[in-house]
């Protein structure tokens, strides 16, 4: 099985690349720039994927609040893209969105079957409205809501708590 993976240079696209070494990986960045469907439909034509793992996002969570315009463009017009590129060429869509598309204010975990309004965050709006993009031309995609990532080589859960114990311990 073929599989392209959408910001393979990503913690979680660095991830998948070691952890999935039984498939043929074909690994994509910023090379192929997912806000441009004729980039994404090129990198699908040429490489004939039968599954495309999407994990290419603007995930800054401070950054979308103030760069509103390019987190819609990232995550909602680049899932877009993707998705329709998938349908296009046969290929099986794997996203990966999050739980901010929650309000958050839910006094229990949230549930696959819980409906998400886009939360109250920019980054949480915008991937839900690349979630809904994705199920208008993918309604086959699977769709992956997960919380905080923890892994070597980016900013997680773990590296932001080191930090703050740096940071108290200094003081």
């Amino acid at each position: 099985m073929k599989v392209l993976i959408t910001g393979a240079k990503g913690m979680l696209g660095r991830t998948l690349l070691n952890e999935l070494r039984e498939f043929e990986i074909v690994p994509t960045d910023l090379e192929t720039d997912i806000t441009d469907f004729a980039q994404v439909d090129a990198a699908l034509a040429q490489h004939r994927p039968d599954c495309v793992i999407h994990c290419a996002a603007m995930t800054a969570v401070d950054r979308c609040e103030s760069e509103r315009d390019l987190a819609f463009r990232i995550n909602a017009t680049g899932s877009e893209n993707v998705a329709r590129a998938c349908t296009r060429h046969n290929a099986r869509l794997i996203a990966i969105s999050t739980d901010y598309v929650f309000a958050g204010d839910a006094l229990r975990p949230y549930s696959e079957t819980d409906t998400a309004d886009g939360g109250k965050t920019i980054y949480g709006q915008s991937k839900f409205e690349g979630e809904q993009r994705i199920r208008q031309h993918a309604p086959y995609a699977l769709i992956a809501r997960v919380a905080w990532l923890y892994g070597h080589g980016g900013p997680s859960f773990v590296t932001l708590c080191w930090r703050w114990r740096t940071v108290a311990v200094q003081r």
